[in-house]
């Protein structure tokens, strides 16, 4: 038994960059994720629109799709921007961060929704009557709410990010 390895993860300069790299694109794209879900998610909730089941089934789509067909998507579009914004597309940081984004949302949407379907919808009806605005209902009644239902989303895009090698291993 031999703590080696240890000491050469914690010494090394490669290791340790390529883990502060990990957890920088891991934070990017949980804020992305985290806030792409909460606003998608306060829409639906909020304004109820026709198409919902639609609307919803779209964001999932990357959860069901297999993560090969999701990599190659992600391989084309990241080569495309590319071309256009040298700095956001393939093989950057920023673009890794933003397809780990794509790959999360579902699941930082899935956890808010689940935490707003425990919201008393009568609270922003009693907001809306009083006349606060969309912004406001949403800033000051619905996530104050929800806060752990986005806490939890964050956190979960973070591990989600930080085990996600498949897409990385095609768009690096």
């Amino acid at each position: 038994l031999s703590l080696r390895h240890y000491r050469t993860l914690i010494e090394d300069p490669r290791w340790l960059d390529g883990i502060l790299l990990s957890v920088r694109i891991g934070i990017v794209s949980s804020v992305f994720s985290t806030v792409l879900a909460l606003c998608f998610s306060l829409g639906v909730w909020m304004f109820q629109p026709r198409f919902v089941a639609l609307l919803v089934g779209f964001v999932l789509l990357p959860m069901v799709v297999p993560p090969v067909v999701s990599a190659i998507t992600l391989y084309f579009l990241l080569t495309s921007i590319s071309g256009v914004i040298p700095w956001f597309g393939y093989d950057t940081w920023l673009g890794v961060a933003m397809a780990h984004s794509i790959m999360t949302v579902p699941f930082a949407t899935v956890l808010i929704l689940v935490a707003l379907s425990q919201v008393d919808r009568r609270i922003d009806l009693a907001a809306r009557g009083l006349g606060a605005s969309p912004w406001e209902r949403a800033t000051q009644i619905i996530i104050p709410n929800i806060k752990f239902g986005i806490v939890t989303a964050a956190l979960l895009s973070f591990v989600l990010s930080w085990e996600e090698i498949g897409v990385t291993l095609f768009i690096t």
